[in-house]
């Protein structure tokens, strides 16, 4: 099968770069800003560029990845990223319309308010920051443009990255640097590791699946709590660990307070089942030293 990724070069396209290399199926990876080898320039605010394309290289199934993620940016600069995050996935969901193309839309667990978490696929969005009203927004209008098209929300995405730091990521980073982490302990969040989750994404793009779906790690964790499982998995210094109130971390845009996501709907159709936050992280470690990434 034919499958093009958009916004792989972001990092849950990274998470598709890498399990790309172990499938026998045809990947065409693209991206927007940053360069990636062996792949295609594909901007979706663009819609001559969207259908240029699909009519050279025809893909049997689009993933989009593209979006917009930093809060702050996304509440400063409002017009670029409704084009990019809302006007842009109804773009290239009309192109796959035309082009039998079955899309699979990444989205977030930032659709919801984090009043009642965690969430099933049909609880009621009502997202508290720009970047998750504009992912709702696109979720409508992708299945409003073709009700049999999937939408996929993940939770906190981590990973291995050439280009994106990640709570993960940091976390190593300042603790074998032998520096203080503080970490909030009072927002539940999905760890949702890239690799494994671009895996079973890969498995409902293989299946054509419809409809909405959850698809993260099992576990529902705080930050501070993932810190510390971290820690244990790399064996790096615990103690360097604080935890501190999201109300003493003044963020500036609002998260969710008691998110996660539930997964039951996605573990019954799929045969690669959600792992948990420490067997992924296990997997984090290993490839780490195998230096796969």
């Amino acid at each position: 099968m034919k499958i093009c990724v958009v916004g792989a070069s972001g990092l849950l396209g990274e998470g598709f770069q890498h399990i790309s290399k172990d499938t026998k199926n045809e990947f065409i990876l693209c991206y927007t800003k940053n360069k990636i080898l062996n792949a295609e320039h594909l901007d979706i605010t663009k819609n001559d560029a969207i259908k240029s394309f699909f009519k050279i290289h025809k893909p049997d199934v689009t993933i989009n990845c593209s979006a917009i993620t930093d809060l702050d940016f996304c509440e400063k600069n409002k017009s670029h990223v409704l084009d990019v995050n809302t006007l842009g996935a109804k773009k290239l969901a009309q192109v796959c319309n035309v082009h039998n193309s079955h899309l699979i839309h990444i989205s977030t667990d930032y659709v919801f308010d984090g009043q009642a978490g965690p969430y099933q696929e049909n609880d009621m969005p009502n997202p508290i920051s720009y970047y998750g009203q504009t992912k709702h927004q696109s979720e409508e209008l992708v299945l409003k443009e073709n009700e049999n098209f999937c939408v996929v929300r993940t939770g906190m995405l981590y990973g291995w990255s050439q280009n994106k730091q990640n709570l993960a990521t940091m976390i190593t980073s300042e603790l074998r640097n032998n520096r203080q982490v503080k970490l909030i302990n009072d927002l539940q969040v999905s760890p949702s590791y890239t690799d494994n989750v671009a895996e079973m994404i890969l498995e409902l793009a293989l299946m054509k699946i419809s409809g909405i779906f959850n698809v993260a790690n099992s576990s529902i964790v705080t930050r501070y709590d993932f810190g510390l499982l971290l820690s244990e998995v790399f064996e790096l210094n615990k103690s360097l660990i604080k935890p501190i109130s999201s109300k003493d971390f003044h963020w500036n845009v609002p998260r969710p307070h008691k998110g996660g996501l539930l997964l039951d709907k996605v573990s019954k159709v799929l045969n690669k089942k959600p792992l948990t936050a420490k067997e992924c992280l296990i997997r984090m470690r290993a490839e780490e030293v195998r230096k796969e990434y």
